[in-house]
């Protein structure tokens, strides 16, 4: 196998474990430097290298993760909304609000309201 197949399959294995760590931690505080040792690879290196196979930088990718977290947590369970703020890592609860608000431009609350009102088949 030429050397530049064999190296990209490595990057994608090692991104891989990257995304499976970030699903299973997304309650925690997760940065560069630990996703780097979880991938093998230097900050710089991981860092592009995560950008160029995910399309997204990483900080991108874990908002992104943990809003849909959210959001299937709204949907799914009965949990307070600051609940689930701190089970997709935030400790703050108005700077997880603002955070989903941007993300669906509505409040957690509205969201998980109006989702609920279509699976039921009514209007939000």
């Amino acid at each position: 196998m030429p050397l530049k197949k064999c190296t990209e399959l490595a990057h994608k294995r090692r991104i891989k474990q990257v995304t499976e760590y970030i699903e299973q931690h997304l309650s925690e505080n997760i940065n560069l430097d630990l996703l780097a040792t979880v991938a093998h690879l230097s900050p710089f290196h991981f860092h592009r290298t995560f950008k160029y196979h995910v399309g997204e930088n990483i900080n991108e990718f874990i908002k992104r993760q943990r809003m849909e977290r959210a959001a299937s947590l709204l949907v799914d369970t009965d949990n307070a909304v600051t609940s689930i703020g701190q089970q997709v890592g935030y400790r703050n609860p108005a700077a997880f609000c603002r955070a989903f608000k941007l993300q669906y431009s509505l409040s957690p609350t509205e969201f998980r309201q109006v989702q609920r009102a279509r699976a039921n088949g009514r209007r939000a």
